[in-house]
């Protein structure tokens, strides 16, 4: 049974309340990002009491959030902006700051979409915006950066081990097994049925 539902506040009266579009869970708070709207578009809510769920703070990100990484303190947030990987300090909820982004080129048809983290090494993902421009690269890694062109876009990703598991919009190899030091090519493609 519900036991209870929050709705972020409004910021003014007549405004349109957003649609969820991303949500994690970490330590009695809940993640939410949402579509751009009027208010901000992460939002960090307090359900030690999962009663009574209440906002203890959000950031005005500027566009749709995507998708959301939590890990010490830090929200990284995959986002369709132009600052299309932020990184945010989260330490005084009431007082979220940006600490970082990441803007590659191609932001102004690419997506960020995906984000994932093993071994030291955050790995991010993005559409490939419709058109394969080979500069404009749809997989990173950070700190150590790297990068790689793939023309399907990178909708979803798991780093594991050497590898990366990758989801991807290009017919034919809808998952497709990449390296995760971007040493070679596609290692392996499989298509769904």
């Amino acid at each position: 049974s519900l036991i209870s539902k929050y709705q972020l506040p409004l910021p003014y009266a007549t405004a349109t309340p957003p649609f969820g579009t991303a949500i994690i869970a970490d330590s009695d708070k809940v993640y939410l990002g949402t579509s751009k709207w009027d208010g901000e578009e992460f939002n960090i809510i307090n359900i030690q009491d999962p009663a009574y769920p209440h906002i203890m703070g959000s950031y005005e990100v500027g566009s749709k959030v995507e998708n959301i990484m939590i890990r010490d303190n830090l929200a990284y947030i995959a986002n369709a902006g132009q600052e299309q990987l932020l990184i945010l300090d989260m330490s005084d909820p009431s007082n979220i700051r940006k600490i970082s982004s990441f803007s590659p080129s191609g932001y102004t048809r690419q997506e960020g979409k995906t984000l994932s983290y093993f071994n030291e090494q955050t790995y991010f993902g993005r559409t490939s915006g419709g058109f394969d421009i080979d500069s404009d690269h749809e997989l990173f890694s950070l700190p150590k950066y790297n990068s790689m062109n793939f023309s399907g876009g990178i909708y979803g990703l798991v780093p594991y081990r050497t590898h990366i598991l990758g989801i991807t919009r290009k017919g034919g190899s809808e998952i497709a097994i990449l390296r995760n030091d971007f040493s070679s090519t596609t290692l392996a493609n499989m298509s769904l049925p």
